[in-house]
């Protein structure tokens, strides 16, 4: 189901939606720093697998989904952040970057056996309100589209996302076109070496 909200300003009725669709296990198709993305409660084992499932990954452990957190405070339950990673994110989050940081003991049991996480901590109208109505942080992933190597308008443009991906997902927000460009990778295991895995829409402050 295809539901247009404001980004700028999106309406309660919406976002209250949004995060029922969540508190269940759902999972959602919505910006996040303006590019679609799949997005579930990262506490749902449900939620987690539905993504994994999109994806085509069949073990969830060796995925690349990323936590998205409200802030820093939450960021730092789940991924160890250091002095010097932690000054870093200050400079440069809410934002379009992605932080790849040792894993901390309260990840979620799908993410157990895992030694590091992707933290992202986004910017926008969207994503603020609905961090307003819930505590739990959020599992994202890329979007995928068996039809972009066609034509790449199946990754921005909520009506050709909703015609490939409407029946495996329970919402899509239609916000508009999306974004291309994917956040910036920044990773931040070793506290003496930051290295950027990928140059994205993020441009990093030190």
């Amino acid at each position: 189901m295809l539901v247009r909200v404001f980004e700028d300003n999106p309406q309660s009725s919406v976002i209250a939606q949004v995060d029922e669709i969540l508190s269940h296990g759902g999972v959602v198709i919505m910006p996040l720093d303006g590019r679609y993305c799949l997005v579930g409660d990262a506490l749902q084992p449900h939620a987690v697998q539905t993504i994994c499932d999109i994806k085509g990954l069949i073990k969830s452990v060796k995925t690349p989904l990323t936590i998205v957190c409200k802030d820093l405070s939450q960021a730092s339950t789940y991924a160890k952040i250091d002095n010097a990673s932690f000054s870093i994110m200050r400079q440069n989050v809410p934002g379009a970057f992605t932080f790849v940081l040792p894993a901390g003991g309260s990840l979620p049991k799908i993410f157990k056996q895992r030694k590091e996480v992707g933290v992202r901590i986004p910017q926008g109208g969207i994503i603020n309100a609905l961090f307003a109505l819930r505590d739990e942080p959020l599992i994202t992933a890329s979007l995928p589209s068996a039809k972009a190597d066609e034509d790449e308008a199946y990754l921005y443009h909520p009506e050709l996302i909703e015609e490939e991906w409407g029946e495996k997902v329970d919402l899509i927000l239609d916000a508009g076109e999306g974004a291309m460009e994917r956040t910036t990778i920044v990773r931040l295991m070793d506290p003496d070496e930051i290295e950027i895995i990928r140059e994205g829409a993020g441009e990093l402050q030190l």
